[in-house]
């Protein structure tokens, strides 16, 4: 499978949401897909890649307390060792995020790595982040491991919700300029090709529209009204 691969070398937060329901869930991954750099190097920084995905919030908005993010095992030499990552949050305007969202200049947060089988799991949790409601986004989890240490994983492939995902490698690196493009358009041969986006899980609670809220307080003035 064609990867973007580096040169060979020598040798907000707000608290935990307790039991947090399933956000948005585009875990489903295509192990035989082609999967992608989604890593950020501190050793080769213009080689440092990034992907955001799209989502769409329910009406009363989200508390989004973790995003997860899905990729291989076996390129690299990953560990658990690995603990920060870049968490971008973009609203979306257009087709791609703008050419002001820089990935590189997004929060760094903890993150907890999980070898589930045949795959990485990256995870940032006890976000307590609130994200408007009926808003598009673009929402990425990007894992930060210098090449010469852990070497390199890719972020896996799952069936498109939504519009594809967006990549950005903001050294231009990788020969496909420095600026935000779909990653079905990255490779001539069609990496992708429109019907893949990539894997990501995002977890916390739907928060309720202003209307459901006074329907709430109705129901319970009545419920106190009939003891």
């Amino acid at each position: 499978m064609k990867r973007f691969v580096l040169p060979a070398i020598a040798v907000c937060a707000f608290g935990t949401v307790a039991n947090a329901d399933v956000l948005w869930d585009q875990s489903n991954f295509d192990a035989g897909i082609n999967a992608l750099v989604d890593q950020e190097f501190g050793d080769f920084p213009t080689y440092s890649s990034y992907m955001v995905m799209d989502v769409m919030t329910d009406a009363g908005g989200w508390m989004l307390d973790s995003v997860t993010t899905y990729y291989t095992f076996g390129s690299g030499f990953w560990s658990n060792a690995i603990n920060t990552g870049r968490l971008s949050i973009f609203e979306k305007t257009g087709g791609l995020p703008g050419a002001g969202d820089d990935p590189s200049a997004s929060a760094s947060v903890p993150v907890t790595l999980t070898l589930a089988g045949d795959h990485w799991e990256v995870t940032a949790s006890g976000l307590g982040m609130m994200l408007d409601g009926n808003k598009e986004y673009w929402i990425g989890l990007t894992p930060i491991a210098d090449f010469g240490v852990y070497g390199q994983e890719f972020h896996l492939a799952a069936p498109i919700i939504g519009v594809d995902t967006a990549w950005r490698n903001p050294g231009g690196s990788f020969g496909f300029g420095d600026q935000w493009q779909n990653v079905a358009g990255i490779d001539s041969g069609g990496m992708w090709v429109g019907n893949y986006d990539a894997a990501f899980l995002l977890e916390g609670y739907v928060v309720p529209a202003p209307g459901a809220l006074a329907l709430l307080g109705l129901a319970g003035l009545a419920g106190r009204r009939r003891r």
